[in-house]
């Protein structure tokens, strides 16, 4: 089939520039309020190079937004949930008349894969996107599922976009990170939490701390509070309150030290490239975030995924990423990194990532969409 579709707006979390004096707060809403965003969202935008891009608050009626564009990527996430209502969303794509291709549309669940209930706008939006393209890119299995029962036949299960920049054969594991033993700088760690509430489970309160007091370098993605204790992030004002109670009840420990260990320790990337150069850095990457598991295997870093929900299952699987259930993490005793280690390497050892590339040129061909894939690897293996 021709591609005809080579000028795409592209439209995601994390594009344009934020507020010149912009605080900590402001900076980690530009990426969605997550910096995981960041990893996909630039993927997206290696895919099409040389497109515009526009965050999704973007005036996409406008002549001047759609100006040149002949079709809108749109760089999806986890919107199949309750809570969301992407009607305000759905309005503005469906005045511009324009063919609309979703990439990594996803399904947020627990592990019992509960059928969410879909708010009336985000029904609205998967039926436009139904009709605005022959598929729609989606993370997993159970996220093909939902759109299913709420009757969208035309889904394809991709994962999502973040490996594709990498080109065939994938992702390649660093030689110098397949033997040798283990240090505690070699490794960082990664929990769920969001802004100033207690972590999402015991295991991820369980990564903190044993970060915390072991010394190892820990990821935050959306951990408000705590990236108020790194260097620069706070106001004159200071670290507010609030996280400093926020983070004494995640790490059982007194402020103090708790600032002590977050300000050598803590990492939050707000560019790529910077995660990139971390990630490269280290020997092996433990935790709950899905993207900061691929950020590690980007840079060619063993890395696992610690699965706590549908949301990082089925995205796991459909990309081939090493993972354990949370409920293989005995909290009581301290993390096995040497045998979790093992256990990614080999996993990635028995994985062939051509399968992925193949969904996703079924749904560009199908799509006649045009994305200009750079087949690179982003650190040659070593």
């Amino acid at each position: 089939m021709t591609q005809s579709y080579f000028t795409p707006l592209v439209v995601g979390a994390g594009y344009g520039t934020p507020p010149r004096h912009a605080g900590l707060r402001q900076t980690l809403a530009f990426t969605g309020n997550n910096c995981g965003n960041l990893i996909f969202s630039s993927a997206v935008a290696t895919l099409f190079e040389g497109c515009r891009r526009v965050s999704f608050d973007a005036d996409l009626p406008s002549e001047a937004a759609v100006s040149g564009a002949d079709s809108i990527v749109l760089v999806a996430a986890n919107w199949l949930n309750g809570r969301a209502d992407l009607g305000e969303l759905c309005d503005r794509l469906e005045a511009t008349d324009l063919p609309v291709f979703a990439l990594g549309l996803g399904a947020q669940s627990d592990l019992t894969f509960t059928m969410p209930v879909l708010k009336p706008g985000t029904k609205r939006l998967i039926e436009l996107l139904a009709e605005r393209a022959t598929l729609i890119s989606v993370r997993g299995e159970f996220s093909r599922s939902v759109l299913n029962h709420y009757g969208i036949r035309n889904a394809a299960v991709t994962g999502c976009p973040s490996f594709l920049p990498l080109g065939r054969p994938g992702v390649q594991l660093r030689r110098a990170t397949l033997s040798g033993g283990l240090q505690l700088s070699d490794v960082a760690l990664h929990g769920t939490r969001h802004h100033f509430n207690d972590a999402s489970s015991p295991v991820s309160r369980h990564l903190y701390r044993h970060a915390f007091r072991s010394g190892i370098d820990l990821v935050l993605q959306s951990e408000l509070a705590d990236m108020y204790f790194l260097p620069g992030m706070a106001d004159a004002s200071g670290v507010p309150e609030k996280a400093m109670a926020a983070v004494e009840t995640v790490y059982d420990a007194d402020r103090w030290s708790i600032g002590l260990y977050l300000r050598a320790h803590g990492r939050a990337f707000f560019h790529f490239g910077s995660w990139m150069d971390f990630a490269r850095s280290k020997s092996f990457l433990l935790g709950t975030r899905i993207h900061a598991t691929i950020a590690g295997l980007l840079a060619g870093t063993p890395s696992m995924l610690i699965a706590h929900d549908a949301r990082t299952v089925e995205l796991a699987e459909a990309m081939g990423i090493p993972f354990v259930l949370e409920s293989e993490i005995d909290i009581a005793r301290p993390l096995d990194l040497e045998r979790l280690r093992g256990r990614a390497i080999e996993t990635m050892q028995e994985t062939d990532h051509q399968s992925y590339f193949d969904e996703f040129d079924t749904f560009f061909e199908a799509n006649e969409l045009a994305p200009r894939i750079h087949p690179q690897t982003l650190m040659a293996a070593q």
